[in-house]
């Protein structure tokens, strides 16, 4: 049987399914969130002003919002499995240059890279979640997304708050998330 049509190991898994899709979107939520609070030692680490650091974040909010439109034709054309490992590997990528920042420029892309890689796995990860199943599972998959997004955005400010000094374990722990 060739590659596109052999089915993956946990293919007709829902709760497989359902926690690789929140752990593939949950990281990038708690860093957006949390990132309020990290401001100020990053900056100091960096050696980077408030500006910086705004254009930055909002650099990776633009990388999600294209990323998530790129998502949009790239899934018409391969095959989304592969895509979402690229993507994963993607985001493993950035979060480690971040984690390793030795510079501005280096945290930066890190961070740009992370908000594109989450904004392609929004759109490859999460509607064969709501479409691959029966429909008497939409209301528990509903459920589950938004708990788990929304308790993402709920968590991250009690992580960055907590662990402002201590970010770059942050980003090295949504390395091995994304890993």
């Amino acid at each position: 049987m060739a590659d596109e049509q052999r089915q993956p190991r946990l293919a007709g898994w829902y709760w497989a399914s359902a926690a690789v899709v929140l752990l593939a979107l949950c990281p990038n939520i708690i860093l957006s969130t949390a990132f309020a609070f990290m401001q100020r030692p990053i900056m100091a680490a960096l050696h980077r002003d408030q500006t910086w650091i705004q254009v930055v974040e909002s650099l990776s909010n633009a990388g999600y919002a294209f990323g998530a439109v790129l998502a949009a034709y790239l899934v018409q054309r391969y095959p989304q499995r592969r895509l979402f490992l690229l993507t994963e590997a993607a985001f493993v990528v950035g979060s480690a240059l971040c984690t390793a920042a030795w510079a501005g420029l280096t945290f930066a892309i890190g961070r740009i890279l992370q908000g594109f890689a989450t904004g392609l796995m929004l759109v490859i990860a999460l509607p064969p979640l709501t479409t691959q199943y029966p429909l008497p599972r939409l209301p528990v998959t509903a459920a589950v997304i938004n708990i788990g997004l929304f308790g993402a955005v709920t968590v991250g400010p009690l992580l960055g708050g907590a662990s402002a000094s201590g970010w770059r374990w942050l980003f090295g722990a949504a390395s091995c998330v994304g890993a």
